[in-house]
């Protein structure tokens, strides 16, 4: 599903979602980004659906997170960021 919000809060979320109710059902599963707002709403309009987090996301969270820990030292973060960054 792919969706353009005015703005990424939870009541534009929470109408996107029941818009995409108006055509489909409630998936089973939804994998997104690590939006607070987004989360919410799927919790809210869909109870039953599972909510998983994108592993691009948290890899790339990750990559930030070491690299502020480690600096610009090259052999650590080469050994331990070796996944693709496109």
């Amino acid at each position: 599903m792919g969706s353009f919000v005015v703005k990424e809060d939870l009541e534009s979320y929470k109408f996107a979602l029941s818009c995409f109710e108006e055509f489909f059902q409630a998936p089973d599963v939804v994998m997104t980004d690590q939006d607070p707002a987004l989360i919410s709403a799927i919790s809210k309009n869909w109870n039953q659906t599972h909510h998983l987090f994108c592993l691009f996301h948290i890899y790339r969270n990750i990559q930030k997170r070491l690299l502020s820990i480690w600096g610009k030292k090259r052999s650590l973060s080469q050994t331990f960021l070796l996944y693709p960054k496109n």
